[in-house]
């Protein structure tokens, strides 16, 4: 975990090399269901909204190979995506306030960022207004999240809440989340995530 001008940035464990049998076999369930959701938009354009080190976009280009932009608010986890993705056009940019025009890309993810967010709103009005067609974005899934985390004695003392994590959806809360300003299309929700694929009105 990087804490980065006082913001938790990136993954808070690495969670594309656990060695964990179990936590393996649900962070699979979820990078099967990002994929898939990713391959039916044919995308040739992405943006990655949050990228963190950019291991999800290298984990996407591998299935098929699109043109990838990125943008994350801290400029330590900006240098390792580098590394991880050269290929990928990163900038340090905050989720609320990306500098791209209207419709630029024809697909914008957002996946495990929106609940770091004090007020998530703005972030999913930048996803509508950068896409031309489709979104992707998904969340923890709540309370599921945090009683997975309490089972594995992870942060007791705070009933299981990841650090950083400000906003706590049930899949049904998060779904109406985004319908208030996209069409949702498709509800995933591989354990113990809410994975949503979205398009433009």
């Amino acid at each position: 975990m990087l804490v980065d001008r006082g913001v938790v940035a990136g993954n808070v464990t690495d969670k594309y090399r656990l060695k964990n049998p179990v936590a393996r076999y649900l962070m699979d369930g979820f990078l099967r269901t990002v994929s898939e959701a990713y391959l039916r938009t044919g995308a040739g354009e992405v943006l990655e909204v949050g990228c963190g080190e950019g291991e999800l976009a290298a984990h996407l280009r591998a299935q098929r190979a699109a043109e990838f932009y990125g943008v994350d608010i801290s400029p330590k986890v900006i240098d390792i995506a580098r590394e991880v993705v050269p290929e990928m056009h990163l900038a340090v940019q905050s989720a609320t306030d990306v500098g791209f025009p209207d419709r630029r890309f024809d697909l914008v993810m957002c996946c495990e960022v929106l609940e770091h967010l004090p007020d998530p709103r703005p972030a999913l009005r930048e996803l509508s207004r950068l896409s031309r067609r489709h979104v992707i974005v998904s969340v923890p899934r709540e309370p599921i999240w945090r009683v997975l985390n309490m089972a594995r004695g992870s942060y007791l003392s705070d009933f299981g809440n990841t650090p950083g994590h400000l906003q706590h959806w049930s899949t049904r809360a998060f779904t109406r989340f985004i319908a208030s300003e996209l069409e949702v299309k498709r509800v995933w929700t591989p354990l113990p995530w809410t994975v949503i694929a979205a398009e433009v009105r």
